[in-house]
């Protein structure tokens, strides 16, 4: 059954299982109730961790949610960050109810890229990678001219 979460300005329903997880929680797709075309992903902190895992990942994602408040609107580039279109209300951070939503990514992931690559049993291809770095290392230095 599909979760939903109230955030600051929207309503969101979660997708039943995370679509990624990792050292800082995990990511779900959702779609905003209020405007059905509005679709994200969101970071929470893991369902089945401890309350000290918990606070940290919290930390972490709030410490994301800041930075992706201070690159909106990063002059165009060969890449952008992706928006930050809604977070939990302040009194969760810390718990396990907190959160953050930002725009997806257009485009297929490099999960996907490299799986196919492996069935077609082709080396990935370079030009790929190359564009792929070339983009994050421009991001990257605007970042850091940000203040990030």
């Amino acid at each position: 059954m599909a979760r939903s979460k109230s955030g600051k300005h929207y309503t969101w329903q979660m997708s039943d299982r995370p679509i990624g997880s990792g050292d800082a929680g995990e990511v779900y797709a959702v779609t905003c109730q209020e405007q059905p075309g509005l679709n994200g992903v969101m970071k929470t902190p893991a369902r089945i961790a401890t309350s000290g895992t918990i606070q940290r990942q919290s930390g972490q994602i709030a410490r994301e949610g800041r930075a992706l408040a201070v690159l909106d609107g990063l002059p165009t580039g060969k890449a952008h960050p992706p928006r930050l279109l809604d977070e939990s209300l302040d009194f969760t951070q810390g718990t396990a109810q907190f959160f953050i939503v930002s725009e997806p990514a257009p485009g297929t992931d490099l999960a996907t890229l490299l799986s196919q690559t492996r069935q077609a049993g082709k080396p990935f291809p370079r030009r790929v990678a190359i564009t792929a770095l070339d983009a994050l290392f421009d991001l990257f230095a605007r970042a850091h001219k940000a203040g990030i």
